[in-house]
């Protein structure tokens, strides 16, 4: 028997010895009497709780509690067994460790019943849907490797917390082989750096750094770090990228990317400085038009947000721009 066992059966003993002076001579005994069994109680659902399984818990500790305080001694008996039989259940029990399921990628697309694609809702829909069978779940959940990158991320880590074993198992492999390919292509670049700059090779640094800057966004803009540390990563993004731009100031396509990490730091003003030292450098305007029109919307300037879309001509893109555009031109 524990330590703590024998120190809840001691607490109550005392208990009930200071409630029997209580209730005779010393009435004055009854507040330590109290507290000594309150301990007790608290002790026993402790030890009640650490051995019930993790969902039982809380149900472990409201039934130890309720059955010390209203049975004093009797109470704490019935705990202690039922925590030993527990105990003994688990030790006797022969669990086999099972290997990490097999995941392989439907070659056909989703049915008609399970979704038309990726790029819709229904996706999302089934995801879910806990009334779904685990074999069409994970089949969506696999669909997510032909989705767009910004669509795909929410959606992996919201089934992270799917209470399917198999769905979490597979929502966190997706997102480490994601993560796993981007942190090798960072580390190369990483070692390409360090290896130019030891022999003092300018276009080598330059194409390393700009490497550096791509990958850092990657990880942000596929969703791959949250909270305070997509700052943190677009702050690297944003030194690699100024340093390759440090190199060769006329790279339109890099001064497009610092425009997008402006964009997402809220620093409107160094995007819009990005944007027109992207043109300046040959970036065709049609590349550009998109994020002038994201950065006129937080500016609040919708007269010009309208202007910019209607550049992009009568038939744009298909997909969310395309929304956008007959939104604004409504």
């Amino acid at each position: 028997m524990s330590r703590l066992a024998l120190a809840s059966i001691a607490f109550e003993a005392l208990a009930c010895a200071l409630l029997a002076a209580a209730l005779g001579p010393a009435p004055e005994w009854i507040g330590p009497a109290v507290v000594l069994h309150t301990g007790a109680a608290a002790t026993g659902a402790w030890l009640l709780a650490k051995a019930a399984p993790r969902r039982a818990r809380a149900s472990a500790v409201a039934l130890a509690l309720g059955l010390i305080m209203a049975v004093p001694a009797l109470g704490l008996a019935g705990v202690l067994a039922l925590r030993q039989r527990l105990v003994r259940a688990v030790e006797q029990a022969s669990i086999e460790a099972s290997p990490a399921p097999e995941f392989a990628v439907a070659a056909e697309p989703l049915s008609e019943s399970e979704g038309r694609g990726p790029r819709g809702t229904a996706v999302r829909a089934l995801l879910r849907d806990r009334a779904a069978s685990t074999e069409a779940r994970s089949r969506a959940l696999l669909a997510l490797d032909r989705a767009p990158v910004q669509a795909a991320a929410p959606l992996l880590r919201e089934a992270l917390s799917d209470p399917g074993e198999e769905l979490r198992i597979l929502a966190c492999l997706m997102l480490e082989r994601r993560e796993s390919l981007l942190r090798v292509t960072l580390t190369q670049a990483a070692d390409e750096l360090e290896a130019a700059r030891a022999r003092s090779d300018l276009n080598a640094q330059r194409t390393a750094l700009r490497s550096i800057a791509q990958q850092h966004w990657e990880r942000v803009y596929q969703g791959l770090v949250q909270d305070d540390w997509v700052e943190h990563v677009l702050h690297a993004a944003r030194e690699a990228a100024r340093g390759a731009l440090s190199f060769d100031d006329q790279d339109g396509s890099l001064w497009l990317l610092l425009a997008r990490i402006d964009l997402r730091s809220g620093d409107l003003e160094a995007a819009e400085t990005a944007l027109r030292a992207a043109q300046e450098a040959g970036l065709a305007r049609a590349s550009a038009l998109p994020y002038w029109a994201e950065l006129r919307f937080r500016q609040s300037r919708p007269t010009e947000v309208a202007a910019v879309l209607r550049e992009l001509g009568p038939a744009p893109a298909a997909g969310p721009l395309a929304a956008v555009q007959r939104f604004w031109s409504a």
